[in-house]
């Protein structure tokens, strides 16, 4: 607002300070005024939440915004983990923005400590990165019997998928790009743990590496505690997640067991279709186990899904689970 004033002369002060609304001289004067209507602020409306395996990582709510943050932070693409393929997906296909909360245990790597030499590590966890090593004195390309070199071959997998590799190694501090550390830094199958020794390793035939098992997702882990924040509940730290997306790995049941895994995913689906409704998210459910064929979804759908009821609002299930090729190589995979 402008607004011209001129101050009558001796008038306006009181106790030797000006009153409000007088100006100590003639002039144009801008007053700004605050507005009562108050704009309306945005809100982000594709912030997607994954909760599930991840190879490493923090265990809280952590955004990513890149599949190269992804892969940074948790790992990237692991065949055991589900929610690795998901978060590819997403961003993929034009996300922007993740929130990952990583649950359950920390995945195990194979070992083989190698008599008077160092220890070989896979790089892939669990039973399919375990391998096997052989070493023996290198004279293949040492024709005078080189006493400071040695091969070490490795091999992991089984038949077709069966992986080999071969090292021609030295401990000579003068053939640094020979040194076992340098050499293995371009395996796909074993890397090496602590400092290499200056030793060669002593002859050994197909030394099998430990036995691992393979993480399990469990719902116990998804669950968690809402009074810790964890599991779930971890995403109550969060200011704003628009979609959720759990992906439903557990393991098949072995020796002709019953199929249950639908019932004890239902308590992870209630407890996260509750928490999308209270924080205005939608809830992305993969189709149920029991909808193996399109005849079993159709009867599956009609007789119950997996949410109704108020809650049901802020969910949806999506059949049929799709088929993609697999950008780590291996086989196809089934993804959500």
């Amino acid at each position: 607002m402008l607004a011209v004033f001129q101050r009558p002369t001796g008038a306006g002060e009181e106790g030797g300070k000006l009153m409000v609304g007088q100006f100590t001289y003639p002039g144009v004067y801008l007053e700004e005024v605050e507005s009562p209507v108050r704009p309306i602020v945005g809100v982000k409306t594709s912030v997607a939440a994954f909760v599930g395996l991840a190879l490493t990582g923090p265990t809280t709510p952590t955004t990513v915004t890149t599949w190269s943050d992804f892969e940074t932070t948790f790992g990237g693409l692991w065949s055991g983990s589900d929610l690795s393929y998901a978060v590819y997906q997403f961003f993929l296909n034009g996300g922007s923005e993740a929130v990952v909360v990583r649950v359950g245990k920390d995945p195990e790597y194979s070992r083989l400590a190698l008599a008077n030499g160092p220890t070989l590590v896979a790089k892939q966890p669990g039973a399919a990165g375990a391998f096997t090593a052989t070493t023996r004195k290198d004279t293949t390309d040492n024709p005078a019997g080189d006493p400071k070199a040695y091969t070490l071959t490795v091999t992991s997998g089984s038949g077709t998928a069966a992986r080999t590799e071969t090292f021609h190694g030295s401990v000579d501090a003068a053939r640094a790009t020979r040194h076992l550390d340098r050499l293995l830094a371009t395996s796909d199958v074993v890397g090496v743990s602590g400092t290499v020794p200056d030793t060669v390793p002593d002859d050994v035939h197909d030394a099998a590496s430990s036995k691992v098992n393979d993480v399990r997702l469990s719902t116990k882990d998804v669950l968690g505690d809402p009074a810790a924040h964890t599991g779930i509940y971890a995403l109550l730290d969060v200011d704003i997640f628009n979609l959720l997306v759990i992906p439903p790995q557990l393991p098949p049941p072995a020796g002709g067991a019953a199929d249950n895994r639908d019932d004890q995913w239902a308590t992870v689906v209630d407890a996260a279709a509750l928490l999308c409704e209270d924080r205005r998210a939608v809830l992305l459910l993969d189709p149920p186990f029991a909808w193996d064929t399109l005849a079993h979804a159709v009867t599956g759908a009609r007789a119950a899904l997996p949410v109704t009821g108020i809650t049901g609002r802020n969910a949806a299930v999506f059949y049929p689970a799709v088929t993609v090729s697999d950008p780590a190589g291996g086989p196809d995979r089934v993804v959500g």
